[in-house]
């Protein structure tokens, strides 16, 4: 999987035209929004669907609100382009395990992710996207959570160093969020195998089917995994 990215820091900066591109030659394209560098004469409710108002004035922490505003923000007025229509006509689709696609005759795919400070948005076409970005300071006692879903391989690369905790957990996150399964039996069933210095393959205990999953730090605070259904039979 190859793919592209673009930093963005306003919703004028949303470079459709190029992301469009990057998709006909068979890349992904990856828009990172730093929050803090976002202009917040921009963020409002424009690109929001009704439902997706609903959702974010429950919210009640000020950075989860900024951060799903401007990821679904970004969405919406990326198939609004695509689509030549306005927000409220979007068709949004839900699989099992709430994995949203929006109906469009090119059959782009998404995936968003966010975290403290950092925003990621994955596009795809004729293939399933999975994203994870992590904080890499965030405070989480993550030992019970590797003491129960972790291999020994996988606990032996942390221990080398602490934050390579959220290496592992991105990959295993963007894959799930690929597959669209759900979390815990999801990480209960993969597993993985090699570790190399920007990508890991995980394995599927069950299909025993292996998928690479790019590895990258973004300005030495975030760590982002992403895959997408490039698959490799063992």
């Amino acid at each position: 999987m190859i793919y592209k990215k673009y930093i963005i820091d306003s919703m004028n900066s949303l470079p459709i035209e190029n992301v469009l591109q990057d998709l006909t030659k068979g890349y992904v394209s990856i828009i990172i929004v730093m929050s803090q560098k976002f202009d917040n004469k921009e963020l409002n409710y424009n690109y929001l669907t009704n439902d997706q108002i609903k959702r974010l004035e429950n919210i009640l922490l000020p950075n989860d609100r900024k951060n799903f505003l401007i990821s679904h923000s970004i969405v919406n007025l990326f198939y609004c382009s695509i689509n030549n229509c306005e927000v409220i006509n979007l068709k949004y689709i839900y699989s099992q395990y709430q994995k949203p696609y929006i109906d469009n005759e090119y059959n782009i795919q998404f995936n968003i992710s966010h975290t403290m400070g950092c925003n990621v948005v994955a596009f795809s076409q004729n293939a399933s996207i999975g994203i994870d970005v992590e904080y890499k300071d965030r405070d989480i006692d993550f030992l019970d959570i590797i003491n129960k879903y972790f291999t020994i391989f996988e606990k032996n690369y942390i221990k080398q160093q602490s934050t390579r905790f959220f290496e592992c957990w991105v990959a295993k996150e963007a894959y799930l969020k690929c597959m669209g399964c759900g979390l815990i039996n999801g990480l209960i069933n993969t597993e993985i195998d090699i570790i190399d210095s920007n990508h890991f393959q995980i394995i599927n205990k069950n299909s025993h089917k292996t998928h690479v999953i790019r590895i990258e730090h973004i300005n030495n605070t975030h760590v982002m995994g992403v895959t997408s259904m490039e698959v490799k039979n063992e």
